[in-house]
């Protein structure tokens, strides 16, 4: 009699999950968030490069791909989500991790939807979805300029080993020298959000190396940034005339470079951030006896060391959807503003003495159900004092 009552007062059970041919409709985001839900268990699916199932996407070469390629593995997914569970449901955050996951460049697309739900528990199951693209590309140059020829192969891994980590190897070779550059980038560090990047160049007139390790602001709700970054190298630059080497010069650069940030978080729609950083270079030159005619007319030493202060301000708003954005769908207006405003000065009796103040601006708007129109614009004033 229990049961009668309950279906003929249309009483809505207290659990439902997705499931193949069931009839049970799940609250969307938005409506959990409303309701107080909490995450509950978090599943990560990936999926292959092509779909067999859809026409087009079932040719023997398209299965070939999907059996090469190494898939992302689920904890280089995990590591990247704003939420945990037992957390509150958030539109936002759920909004802003579709959006940080669709701007991988290992991933083709990312979709989060609610999959089971314990109205009596107050807790929601997620489905993280990504869809992945072909990582492993090669590349090969070859051009004729000026009577020389410049040729180059490049073999580089934009999902390495499924974590999400970028390695290069590349050589080639021009007028000018031989080289060799090894690459290494990793997003999240240890699966953090600190990300890293070092750099090797062997040439055959000298080589370089760069180091940076940093924590950006990965989501608009992020309190700090913080980084530095190392580089230092050395090489001949030649000048030329007439298509012949009129003289040349060796180039010795230091690099140093480390900044902070500080933001209040996203406060009503916006995220306001302040940014500062000192970067100093050093440029030392020689002469070389590299089919020198004459020494450089610049002279044989110059010492350009750089430092400078940076303040950054920036403002995001960001526009919660019901529904995936961009191809996916959705309402017809998509809002987005960013402005900022950079000063940078040199000073520690320097020269030259100066200021740079550059802003930048921009906004943007959904038009139809497949188009955007963005508008950006910048400014630049630079003042200089002079002997």
């Amino acid at each position: 009699m229990a049961f009668a009552l309950i279906g003929a007062y249309g009483i809505a059970p207290a659990y439902g999950c997705e499931a193949p041919g069931s009839s049970v409709k799940l609250p969307t985001i938005a409506e959990l968030e409303q309701r107080g839900a909490k995450v509950g268990a978090i599943e990560i699916k990936v999926e292959d490069i092509f779909d067999p199932t859809k026409p087009g996407e079932d040719a023997t070469l398209y299965r070939w791909a999907n059996d090469l390629h190494m898939l992302t593995r689920d904890d280089a997914v995990r590591s990247q989500l704003l939420f945990k569970e037992s957390e509150p449901v958030s539109q936002q955050k759920i909004a802003e991790t579709e959006r940080l996951l669709r701007g991988r460049r290992y991933l083709y697309d990312a979709w989060i939807e609610p999959t089971c739900y314990d109205a009596a528990a107050q807790t929601v199951d997620l489905r993280v979805r990504v869809r992945d693209v072909w990582s492993l590309n090669p590349g090969f140059t070859f051009n004729r300029k000026g009577g020389a020829n410049r040729v180059g192969f490049e073999l580089e891994d934009q999902d390495f080993f499924g974590r999400g980590e970028f390695v290069s190897a590349s050589v080639g070779r021009n007028v000018d020298r031989d080289t060799l550059l090894l690459v290494y980038e990793d997003p999240q560090i240890l699966g953090t959000w600190w990300r890293g990047r070092v750099a090797y160049a062997n040439n055959s007139d000298g080589g370089a190396g760069e180091f940076a390790v940093g924590q950006p602001f990965y989501s608009l709700d992020t309190r700090w940034s913080a980084g530095l970054g190392l580089a230092a190298g050395d090489r001949i630059n030649s000048r030329y005339q007439l298509g012949q080497v009129l003289d040349a010069f060796a180039e010795t650069t230091d690099r140093f470079e480390v900044y902070g940030g500080r933001s209040q978080g996203l406060r009503d729609g916006w995220a306001r951030r302040w940014l500062a950083g000192v970067r100093y270079e050093d440029s030392r030159f020689s002469e070389t006896r590299r089919r020198t005619r004459r020494a450089p007319s610049a002279g044989p030493q110059a010492r350009l060391p750089l430092g400078g202060r940076g303040m950054d301000r920036g403002r995001f708003r960001y526009v919660a959807q019901p529904g995936p954005v961009g191809a996916h769908g959705g309402p017809p207006v998509w809002p987005f503003y960013a402005r900022g405003t950079r000063l940078s000065c040199t000073g520690l009796g320097l020269r030259p003495n100066g200021c740079d103040c550059q802003s930048q601006g921009g906004t943007g708007k959904r038009i139809g159900a497949a188009q955007s129109l963005f508008f950006t614009g910048s400014c630049v004033a630079a003042w200089r004092v002079t002997d």
